[in-house]
């Protein structure tokens, strides 16, 4: 019984590791790593990267999350070029969640045709 159990236990280890591997995303020390959004929900987070990196415009532009029920306006939006030759998007942006209404800054930039990830995305003190 003991012996199944670990049997089992190792091949559950094994299996998510094997999934881990074989992702396709390749990521140097020569490009942006993704980060991981601080204080906010990672599906706000990756909502709002996807709002100012689908973007055509600088203007204001409203998100909203019906997963979490938490939305926001995203402003100052400002287009450069990173410098890996890589476009890229800096932008501001409110989080308002039950608990209240943050700021946050933020910076996206696209890896790849089509795959943009957060550079940064840190709450504003004050």
């Amino acid at each position: 019984m003991i012996a199944a159990c670990v049997a089992l236990a190792s091949c559950s280890v094994s299996n998510g590791i094997s999934a881990v591997d074989t992702q396709d995303e390749i990521v140097t020390s020569s490009v942006v790593k993704p980060v991981a959004p601080e204080g906010v929900a990672s599906t706000d987070a990756e909502l709002i990267k996807t709002v100012v990196a689908d973007s055509e415009t600088t203007n204001t532009l409203a998100w909203q999350n019906p997963d979490t029920g938490n939305k926001g306006t995203i402003t100052a939006i400002d287009n450069f070029i990173g410098s890996h030759g890589q476009q890229c998007k800096k932008f501001q942006t409110t989080v308002d969640t039950f608990m209240g209404i943050s700021l946050y800054n933020g910076e996206t930039c696209e890896l790849r045709k089509g795959f943009w990830v957060l550079s940064w995305f840190l709450k504003e003190d004050g």
